[in-house]
């Protein structure tokens, strides 16, 4: 009925806003539904299985696509309750997008190559450019920012540099710092940090379409990972380095993230309103993308959502994370292919468990690439 009265073609409006009461309506009913939606699965999922092979060869299937449908149900219900707050209901809300480069790879998802700020009034929004992080962060960490002693223990002066305090994995923090330095830098407070990496910007091209940077290098929703992430540092960097290769190369990576934004909200229509939050939920699921907002009840909501790239600090529910920084400066994050197995779980006299854990990093480059991928892309190698 909702969908009827509020069908998702009428969540845009002419000025290409979205129109925050009708997708209310629509959040309202799904909320209303949720419960109910949740009992089916349940009970279905709960059904033992038929006896009469002709029955269980339709509710086998039934079962399965009910789950799916359920998990997205939920997840969107989850999300429900900020949709509000997010898209500018009370007043505008600004956020600053952070676009991660995991070749220079970081426990919190890359080295934040670019950021732009992203404003949002009550469902209109606009886009300031994208620049190079050093334009958009101060060089030292503001004072504001109180660092525990774990985090000096574990990462040392690495956190006392805003650009560098992605080696911490717990985005959060990660967020908290680059919130404070660019208010520092600026003088402009926001509402939230979103980190995204070079994958959500080919998503979003399979969305939209591509793009051509300036110095004609055309992203598509199939190349702009391996572009971002190799080719452009090997077309500016690799051997003799083109002269100022390495601005380029910054220049191009912020013009990336501001054209494939701009792409999509300048073409903003009901069907890419669909992709694209299905597109964000599933990124935020793969901590693709994380999110961090000022407002501690918003973002308790995102970190129960899963969504907030916090570490989980629940003693009742035991998880090991593998986290990766590169400590000399290079491009190697693109070579690194990294795995986890648990191998087996002991129960103890004591009631505990321990898990053996297996974690196998590869580093994929060949030697004729570090001969020709010169220190830039490499590293300064001497005397390690």
């Amino acid at each position: 009925d909702a969908l009827q009265a509020n069908p998702p073609s009428a969540l845009i409006t002419q000025e290409g806003a979205i129109d925050v009461a009708a997708l209310g309506l629509l959040l309202d009913s799904l909320q209303q539904a949720a419960p109910v939606m949740q009992r089916c699965t349940d009970s279905l999922s709960n059904m033992t299985p038929m006896n009469i092979e002709q029955l269980e060869a339709v509710m086998g299937p039934a079962r399965e696509k009910i789950v799916g449908i359920n998990d997205t149900f939920q997840q969107a219900n989850a999300f429900a309750p900020l949709v509000g707050t997010l898209l500018g209901v009370d007043g505008e809300r600004t956020y600053l997008i952070a676009a991660q480069n995991s070749a220079e790879i970081r426990s919190s998802g890359g080295f934040p190559g670019s950021m732009g700020t992203l404003k949002i009034n009550n469902g209109a929004i606009s886009l300031n450019d994208f620049a190079t992080v050093y334009d958009m962060l101060t060089d030292t960490t503001p004072s504001s920012i109180q660092l525990t002693e774990a985090e000096q223990a574990l990462f040392g002066n690495w956190m006392a540099v805003p650009r560098d305090a992605g080696f911490d994995p717990d985005f959060p923090t990660v967020a908290n710092i680059w919130a404070a330095s660019y208010t520092a830098r600026t003088g402009n407070s926001v509402d939230g940090v979103i980190g995204i990496t070079p994958c959500v910007v080919q998503k979003i091209l399979a969305i939209t379409g591509p793009i051509k940077l300036s110095d004609g290098t055309e992203l598509n929703g199939q190349n702009a990972t391996k572009v971002l992430q190799h080719d452009l540092y090997w077309k500016y960097l690799s051997g003799t380095p083109t002269e100022n290769g390495n601005q380029i190369c910054d220049a191009l990576f912020a013009q990336a993230a501001d054209l494939s934004f701009k792409q999509l909200l300048g073409n903003m229509n009901s069907e890419t309103l669909m992709k694209f939050a299905t597109l964000m939920m599933d990124c935020m699921e793969s901590r693709e993308t994380m999110m961090w907002l000022t407002n501690e009840v918003d973002q308790t909501t995102i970190q129960q959502a899963g969504w907030s790239g916090s570490l989980n600090t629940d003693p009742l529910a035991p998880e090991v994370g593998v986290f990766f920084n590169l400590w000399i400066g290079s491009k190697l994050g693109w070579y690194l292919d990294l795995t986890n197995e648990i191998l087996g779980t002991t129960t103890n006299a004591d009631g505990t468990m321990s898990y053996e854990v297996k974690t196998t990093f590869t580093n994929t480059v060949t030697q004729q690439e570090v001969y020709d991928g010169g220190p830039y892309l490499m590293g300064k190698l001497e005397g390690y």
